[in-house]
């Protein structure tokens, strides 16, 4: 089978880039998947923030409230300077400067609906935090004053309900988990490295057997071209298979104990093999139409990262634009991604979640086909050509 072994010797000259594609979406993997943070009922918690207090008023009120904060926060008192302000949060000595304004004792004894100023890092969680803080004690410091309670006492019986805690659990059905598995952010990154891979070993190795002198000399030889298309077939599917149960046995081999336990493993081995077929479609295509091999290595690098970005791989789908989205439904990784997201945290798959994970995989082998089939119409126009 002399077009079977030549196809695996082209393979192997390109085995350094092979395994560097590899090593790139190995580290890739494990990055993305020990910088994300595990889901779970206990995933809130209080934060305690460099809190930085101007106290114009000089109150019992404004010394009970700081009193009060200081029990969460590290409170730094600072001076009434409007440049020194903004130099403490520039240089994140602070993360949130509150401002007590004069007359607020009087003002709230009075009834008036005064608030306290702040200064804070725009956007910040930990600026959205303490401001709800503090809204939630004027709120029930202001009922407990205008029930008639005196300063000590409403101020302690405020502190006593804003210290109560509410016991909250999450119900969850049973085919649901909290946590995301980490072998999911390795099935993210697949499409990627499937769709680089494919196009660096069989569109190298269509475009040379594709070059007008060896394709003479194959028609001249003893091979008949039923059996030399068969072999390139043959060879092309070998290292496909290969290539697949490398990253497979690699992502087994890193989250054995996760998979192990994984009801729904099955689904995502079948979602990469049917994308498997969708980037050895898109490899065939490129081989076609491939100039160079230096135009081939651009389309695979282009395609891959296109297709990637596209089709939330890269760029979650939640959120994207729905134009985007709408866009983005044109590209096979993006039914590889809803899938995949399908299968994120179920510990169990209903006839109902099978139902659409089957379509995201019916459409994922449509792309495949379609693709075949312009291939062969561009093979054909090129065979004509020449």
């Amino acid at each position: 089978m002399p077009v079977f072994k030549t196809n695996i010797r082209i393979v192997k000259q390109n085995y350094i880039a092979v395994l560097l594609y590899v090593v790139i979406f190995i580290g890739l993997a494990i990055i993305m998947a020990s910088d994300a943070k595990a889901t779970d009922e206990k995933a809130f918690k209080p934060t305690s923030i460099s809190l930085g207090i101007v106290d114009r008023d000089l109150s019992s009120t404004s010394k009970a409230i700081i009193n009060y904060l200081s029990e969460y926060h590290k409170v730094i008192p600072l001076a009434d300077d409007k440049e020194l302000m903004q130099d403490e949060l520039y240089y994140r000595n602070v993360e949130y400067i509150l401002i007590i304004p004069t007359q607020f004792e009087t003002s709230l004894f009075d009834g008036a609906d005064v608030s306290l100023d702040c200064i804070k890092i725009p956007n910040s969680n930990s600026g959205l935090y303490v401001d709800l803080q503090i809204e939630q004690l004027l709120r029930t410091l202001r009922s407990f004053l205008s029930a008639g309670y005196d300063l000590p006492s409403a101020m302690l019986k405020t502190k006593e309900v804003l210290a109560s805690e509410t016991n909250v659990s999450l119900s969850l059905d049973k085919e649901t988990s909290l946590s995301t598995p980490k072998y999911y952010y390795y099935y993210k990154f697949l499409p990627y490295i499937l769709i680089a891979l494919m196009i660096q070993t069989i569109s190298t190795t269509l475009y040379v057997f594709n070059k007008q002198d060896i394709r003479k000399r194959n028609i001249c030889s003893s091979e008949s071209l039923k059996s030399r298309n068969f072999q390139l077939v043959l060879g092309s599917f070998v290292v496909s298979i290969c290539i697949y149960l490398l990253v497979t046995v690699v992502g087994f081999i890193l989250y054995r104990n996760e998979i192990s336990n994984s009801a729904t493993i099955p689904y995502c081995l079948l979602n990469s093999f049917i994308f498997l077929i969708v980037s050895i479609s898109l490899g065939y295509f490129i081989g076609i139409i491939g100039h160079n091999l230096e135009a081939i290595s651009a389309y695979g690098t282009i395609l891959s990262l296109a297709f990637s970005f596209l089709g939330g791989v890269f760029v979650p789908l939640s959120v994207m634009s729905e134009n985007v989205k709408s866009f983005s439904r044109f590209v096979p990784t993006y039914w590889y991604t809803k899938t995949n997201d399908l299968l994120m945290n179920l510990s169990e798959v209903s006839a109902k979640l099978r139902e659409e994970i089957f379509i995201g995989y019916f459409v994922q082998l449509c792309f495949a086909l379609a693709i075949f089939c312009i291939a062969l119409v561009f093979s054909k126009k090129k065979l004509q050509e020449s």
